[in-house]
């Protein structure tokens, strides 16, 4: 499976619903989502067990999730989650990977 994606400085895992980019940032975590078709949903990215984000999103191939997500009180490594689920709470799109944050 081929799709372009840009704007996010990188990509840390691709499939055949989307890719997924992590990286720290100086001022939190650098998340970029990018699904292969439209989907109205909700992201929720996780730190260990402690929710940093959660929010309905409309994303497409146009309209992507490219954003620093501000981390303050969290250790200074640890597993990163990114999900993505559809309209019926379904996975649609879901990565982690143990990182080190700071």
């Amino acid at each position: 499976t081929w799709f372009p994606v840009a704007g996010f400085g990188g990509v840390s895992h691709a499939d055949g619903n989307g890719a997924v980019y992590l990286a720290p940032a100086p001022d939190g975590l650098h998340v970029g989502v990018f699904p292969v078709r439209p989907v109205a949903g909700r992201l929720r990215v996780t730190v260990g067990e402690q929710a940093v984000l959660e929010e309905d999103v409309t994303l497409s191939p146009a309209a992507t999730f490219n954003d620093v997500i501000p981390l303050t009180s969290l250790p200074n490594r640890g597993r990163v989650a990114v999900t993505l689920l559809d309209a019926n709470a379904a996975p649609l799109l879901s990565y982690s990977q143990e990182m080190t944050l700071r």
